[in-house]
């Protein structure tokens, strides 16, 4: 069940494995999205991905045995297209 907020946006997050040690964040909207539009916006977002890894992801997975830890943030269109991703390491 996703939050009041998050539902009204996405039809589904999901955190998949990726082996050996990463993890995937998907996000799937709710209705289609203009993609290079999304995308352009999302791109500024890449600075508080990475804070984000670092201060709060990474430690976590190496606390949890990770031995190098990367995360990938993908958001994509309900028929499945790729909107944008990104893979911090």
């Amino acid at each position: 069940m996703l939050p009041a907020n998050a539902s009204k946006i996405y039809a589904s997050i999901r955190v998949k494995p990726v082996y050996p040690d990463g993890i995937e964040f998907v996000y799937v909207y709710r209705e289609p999205v203009d993609a290079s539009r999304v995308a352009h916006y999302l791109d500024t977002q890449v600075p508080l991905l990475k804070a984000t890894f670092r201060t709060q992801i990474a430690p976590e997975m190496k606390r949890n045995g990770w031995t190098t830890p990367s995360a990938t943030w993908t958001y994509d269109n309900p028929d499945g297209t790729v909107v944008w991703t990104h893979r911090v390491p």
